[in-house]
């Protein structure tokens, strides 16, 4: 009888039944904001959509029809040279840079707050890290961004690099000063990418931050399903300039891609495109409207919730459509009051141990958003105590690359026994899936009261618990 379950799909019925309030990714919300036409083929015929490579529907990786059109019309939209439809998600774009730019050996400058996925393409790539520091701001707990001061160190100190990769803006909505950070890496001949993954929507409205290819990155990668409106997995690459070897960029895409994408994803990319060419100005108008409403409404609740008024080293520019929620002065973690608005019929994007994320776009229903306002009006104040995670953003000492310290023999020890050790795997808080240890480095010694911090308020790890589980070293000292 067991045959007979199928839990996921269990799962969702479950979850649709429920309806909350969706202020989370995606930016569709539910079919709620989509270009027309597409919404409208997408609903009658969702089934009969999902086709292979047929005569007159083009081939991912040799593009000659309507998606070569599809992306091209894309470039111009977005304002690049070239530009590449995705279908492994923004994961998928940032693999194709890093093995395009950096092979076994090489040097591979990034910020500390990278996404997970970048750890993959040091490991494919057998790159080796040369982090760079990042801002954090304490009250909030979480890292902002990077300075132009602090990328030039690491370059000065890694001649050798051959790329640098930025995170802008953070999954909460923070960006660095792209313009800057361009010039630093240009005056060394070195290439700038981005991880634009939150921001594809920055190229349709003047009232947010910088887009990453008009600030002069020579690559940019973007989800557009987090913010642009297509469907989830679906995102773009974004090149221009002459220090990329666009072949190799588009050989590492197709390498890392599915040789049998989903048509759907890819038309959901081409209509989103057009709904932001063509009404993304109103669309998000409407948006900000509604965000700043619900930001001053915050505030007037006596919750942090940062806005255009927020200065902090390495943050130019923040999101308007994300409202970060500090709820820590409140004695209050983030996940209880992501649980709590939940029960008051409103889902939002994540939680930490001292805020909360909530997403706004074009499909938004403002009864949602009062819905996250009454929430908190019932939200009770706590005795929680705000925990010091500094230490997650420290820059542990790199031993081995990361692509070495995967391939040798492990062993797994108590977490308060690994200080000093050499890092077998890696540790990533998820959300938002930003590693604090990465394989191959030295283990400081103040990582295991950090982590046991953050698990015992709620946090949660991506992977094996290390706080309950312990945490794989080499078995080797190294060189050994």
């Amino acid at each position: 009888m067991r045959q007979h379950r199928a839990p996921l799909v269990a799962a969702l019925a479950a979850h649709l039944a429920r309806a909350p309030g969706r202020l989370h990714m995606p930016a569709h919300k539910g079919g709620r904001w989509v270009d027309d036409e597409f919404g409208r083929l997408f609903h009658e015929h969702a089934w009969e959509l999902d086709l292979t490579e047929l005569p007159g529907l083009d081939d991912l990786h040799w593009p000659t029809g309507p998606l070569r059109e599809a992306q091209d019309l894309a470039r111009e939209a977005f304002g690049a040279e070239e530009t590449l439809f995705l279908v492994n998600g923004s994961t998928s774009g940032l693999l194709a840079l890093i093995l395009a730019t950096c092979g076994p050996g090489d040097t591979l400058v990034l910020a500390r707050n990278c996404h997970r996925a970048a750890f993959a393409g040091l490991v494919l790539s057998g790159a080796s890290p040369a982090w760079i520091r990042v801002e954090v701001d304490v009250r909030l707990g979480i890292a902002v961004g990077v300075t132009p001061e602090a990328l030039a160190t690491v370059l000065e100190a890694h001649p050798e690099a051959r790329a640098a990769l930025v995170v802008s803006p953070t999954y909460q909505g923070f960006a660095s000063d792209l313009t800057s950070l361009a010039t630093v890496c240009h005056a060394r001949g070195v290439p700038l990418l981005v991880d634009e993954a939150h921001g594809p929507h920055f190229s349709f409205h003047p009232a947010l931050p910088l887009p990453a290819l008009r600030a002069g990155a020579d690559a940019c990668v973007q989800s557009l399903h987090k913010a642009g409106g297509s469907l989830t997995g679906t995102a773009l690459l974004h090149l221009q300039g002459k220090l990329l070897d666009r072949d190799r960029v588009r050989l590492m895409a197709s390498l890392v891609q599915t040789t049998s994408p989903s048509f759907p994803l890819l038309a959901s990319l081409d209509a989103a495109r057009r709904r932001l060419a063509t009404c993304g100005r109103e669309d998000l108008d409407r948006t900000l409207a509604l965000a700043t409403i619900t930001r001053r409404r915050l505030c007037e609740l006596g919750y942090h919730c940062p806005g255009e008024e927020y200065t902090f080293p390495g943050v130019a520019g923040v999101d308007l459509t994300r409202l970060l929620v500090h709820v820590g002065d409140r004695g209050v973690t983030g996940y209880r009051a992501e649980r709590h608005l939940r029960a008051s019929g409103v889902q939002v994007e994540y939680s930490d141990p001292v805020n909360f994320l909530a997403l706004a776009s074009p499909g938004d229903d403002p009864a949602w958003l009062q819905s996250l306002l009454h929430g908190l009006c019932t939200l009770p104040p706590g005795t929680a105590r705000p925990i010091d995670l500094g230490s997650l953003w420290t820059l542990p000492h790199v031993a081995l690359s990361p692509a070495e310290a995967v391939r040798l023999p492990r062993k797994r020890i108590p977490l308060r026994r690994a200080p000093g050790q050499v890092a077998a795997e890696l540790v990533c808080p998820y959300p938002p899936g930003v590693p604090v240890l990465v394989p191959g480095e030295v283990i400081p010694a103040e990582l295991p009261s950090a982590l046991e911090a953050l698990a015992a308020v709620g946090g949660r790890f991506q992977g094996r618990d290390p706080v309950k589980e312990g945490l794989d070293v080499l078995a080797l000292p190294p060189g050994a």
